[in-house]
């Protein structure tokens, strides 16, 4: 048996009825799991593939070099608002102060405030980036990792009280060998 890799997977199997669980390590015993491809599968020749190695028009490709294709930039419908969203400096910013009033002035702009999220809407893109840039807001952003130091920022950091994502998967394994065949 081969030493088992460093970076181990906190995967699980749990059975929703009695909340029963088992590693993916203990599942497999500790075995590496590998299948093989057999080399006698039937590949298609290469002189009869009908796109690769073929120049293939783009579908629609003269709109996009005449200008014809319309962006979604492109598209105006009645009583239509654009919206902007302002952002902080850094992941985690708290909002310390904010100052909407002038941007709450400018014709059918609004302001929108969540938390720490602040957002706008306006009855075109021009007003709506102007109104944006009239907000005064102040934050406390925390030191931000550099790219050289992302990497061990990360793996020191890990997000907790998740409970989605390939590290907490949960049902029947019966149900699930039976949906293989």
């Amino acid at each position: 048996m081969s030493p088992r890799p460093a970076c181990q997977p906190r995967g699980k199997v749990t059975d929703p009825e009695n909340s029963r669980s088992l590693a993916y390590g203990e599942l497999t015993r500790g075995e590496m799991l590998v299948k093989t491809v057999s080399s006698t599968e039937s590949l298609t020749a290469a002189t009869q593939w009908k796109i690769a190695g073929a120049a293939v028009p783009k579908a629609e490709g003269r709109d996009f070099v005449t200008g014809k294709h319309k962006y979604p930039s492109d598209i105006s419908l009645p009583e239509m608002m654009f919206g902007e969203v302002l952002r902080p400096d850094g992941f985690n910013a708290t909002l310390i102060s904010l100052d909407t009033g002038a941007a709450e002035k400018l014709p059918g702009v609004k302001v929108v405030r969540d938390g720490d999220f602040i957002g706008l809407v306006a009855p075109d893109a021009f007003t709506a980036q102007h109104a944006l840039s009239t907000i005064q807001a102040r934050w406390d952003v925390p030191a931000q990792p550099s790219n050289q130091g992302l990497f061990a920022y990360l793996k020191d950091n890990p997000e907790s009280g998740r409970d989605d994502g390939p590290e907490h998967v949960s049902g029947s394994v019966a149900q699930a060998m039976a949906a293989r065949t």
